[in-house]
């Protein structure tokens, strides 16, 4: 690579200054609004089986195992937000 030269590895088939979830005026769109609320109805999903097995008496390994999961599925909640305000 010559300094003087310039490269663009984008995304290839986007347009310069589309952008695939967010509106112009920072809504998101449609493929955006999905995107966000599916990794947020499976960390509700996660948590309600947290607590079922918590209040059945679930102790050691499991429970921490679906604690685990959890705290992985709220990383992604928050990863999928920041990808989309970064889109």
């Amino acid at each position: 690579m010559n300094e003087r030269e310039l490269y663009h590895f984008g995304i290839k088939g986007q347009k310069w200054g589309i952008r695939r979830y967010e509106n112009y005026d920072g809504t998101y769109t449609q493929a955006g609004l999905k995107r966000y609320r599916e990794s947020e109805r499976i960390l509700d999903v996660r948590k309600q089986k947290y607590k079922d097995a918590k209040k059945s008496g679930v102790k050691g390994y499991k429970l921490d195992n679906l604690k685990a999961n959890v705290k992985a599925q709220k990383r992604e909640v928050k990863n999928n937000y920041q990808r989309l305000k970064n889109d």
